[in-house]
């Protein structure tokens, strides 16, 4: 599917959608290099195998946390000297 948008200078960009991503990165790169005579709208690249997203490592670095924490009724006795 491809729609043109007259451009301010009077030339037209031709602007192509990528529904689908591309999993081969050198190919989603080509694709992008087209820039200046198309412009394509879309997921070029997506990783096959992504690595964990930020708030997956907070969950998995709090729960190793509190699992050798304290209960919170006894936070404040390791403040106190006995």
């Amino acid at each position: 599917m491809a729609e043109s948008l007259d451009w301010v200078g009077g030339g037209v960009l031709v602007f192509t959608r990528v529904w689908r991503w591309i999993a081969d990165r050198l190919a989603a790169m080509d694709l992008a290099q087209q820039y200046g005579q198309k412009m394509h709208l879309g997921v070029f690249y997506r990783n096959p195998e992504p690595p964990p997203t930020y708030d997956a490592l907070i969950r998995e670095r709090q729960a190793m946390l509190t699992k050798d924490a304290p209960p919170v009724e006894r936070i404040l006795d390791l403040f106190i000297k006995k």
